[in-house]
């Protein structure tokens, strides 16, 4: 009876152990020309000019952290549905990462989550996508703590797999793809 009440009392100590070290953080990072592939690499290209950025709110648990996350791209029509003007997409996502302690204040950390994308262009081309999709990635962090706060840099490689759908039910072409993403940013943690 007490290796049964042990057991049941096991996930209450360790969830109590992981609030105790818990941290949230704020954080927000650029970077430029991200890869396409499928048919969104038909219509799109992001040139030399397109930049990526992702603005990010986490709580960490240990090495476990639950990060919301806004992103933005930029892409460039190359013809056909998309013409030649310029689009942008906005996701919102939900990732969940494990960090790996490195050496000093570096960790490196993998991460899987979920997104909502929308792509939009001008008003001119009246083209109005939407879809979700998932997002797998991998990066490194540095942290220095300071005595109020850790402030830190980190580099991230995200790989968004998305299948938009045209909003106007069903007229327009459906863009399925990935859009990778290589970012470098700052976090301030609390």
């Amino acid at each position: 009876m007490r290796i049964f009440a042990c057991i049941l009392a096991l996930p209450v100590v360790l969830a109590a152990s992981s609030v105790a070290h818990a941290d949230g953080y704020v954080g927000f990072g650029v970077g430029s020309q991200g890869e396409l592939d499928g048919s969104l690499s038909e219509h799109f290209t992001t040139g030399a000019q397109s930049d990526t950025s992702r603005f990010i709110l986490g709580q960490r648990f240990g090495a476990l952290a639950l990060e919301a996350s806004l992103f933005k791209a930029e892409l460039q029509g190359t013809g056909g549905i998309a013409g030649t003007s310029e689009f942008s997409t906005a996701s919102i996502g939900v990732d969940v990462k494990y960090y790996v302690g490195l050496v000093g204040g570096l960790e490196g950390y993998g991460k899987i989550g979920l997104n909502k994308t929308w792509l939009r262009g001008p008003a001119a081309t009246s083209m109005n996508y939407e879809g979700r999709g998932t997002e797998v990635g991998a990066g490194l962090q540095y942290t220095l703590n300071l005595p109020l706060a850790q402030v830190g840099l980190w580099l991230d490689y995200s790989v968004q797999d998305t299948q938009l759908r045209d909003l106007k039910m069903g007229t327009g072409t459906d863009l399925d793809g990935e859009l990778r993403m290589l970012n470098l940013g700052v976090f301030v943690g609390f």
